[in-house]
């Protein structure tokens, strides 16, 4: 097993209501797919054993910025931002737990309006016989296999 990493960028997230990209130079591969928009969905769809999504936590005094996860039509996880006074780049805001072997989608819906969520990357688990998918984005990038597991939820 190995771990993929894709970026934001790739043909396989679709995205739906107002996304739109912003460069920077502390995120995976120089930038982050942002919206505002209550209701605005990420969908991607991947083969292996878990995902976790990794995001751009910004600069957030005072609205609470919610977002719902949920593999193959199942409800996985919330994640609120916390108040912060800075900028946090590439944060776990998401991970699964222990998944069947196979063909997964995750789901990503933002609950807040009007406060920013950045979707930086995903990191999926990826079956020994599982080759990344080409595409006319960046080719994801594979890493060592962790040596434990991590919470269901940040």
């Amino acid at each position: 097993m190995s771990i993929v990493r894709v970026d934001d960028t790739d043909s396989a997230f679709v995205y739906t209501g107002s996304w739109q990209r912003a460069d920077g130079t502390n995120e995976f591969l120089g930038g982050a797919h942002g919206s505002r928009w209550q209701g605005g969905t990420a969908d991607y769809t991947f083969t292996g054993t878990s995902i976790a999504v990794f995001g751009t936590l910004g600069n957030n005094s005072t609205t609470d910025i919610t977002s719902t996860y949920s593999i193959d039509g199942t409800r996985a996880g919330t994640f609120v931002q916390p108040h912060n006074g800075s900028t946090s780049y590439r944060q776990q805001m998401f991970r699964s737990g222990q998944l069947s072997s196979g063909e997964h989608t995750l789901h990503v819906r933002l609950d807040s309006q009007d406060a920013w969520y950045w979707l930086d990357y995903v990191e999926y688990i990826a079956l020994a016989a599982t080759a990344p998918s080409s595409s006319g984005s960046p080719t994801p990038t594979v890493a060592p296999a962790p040596s434990s597991s991590q919470n269901s939820e940040p």
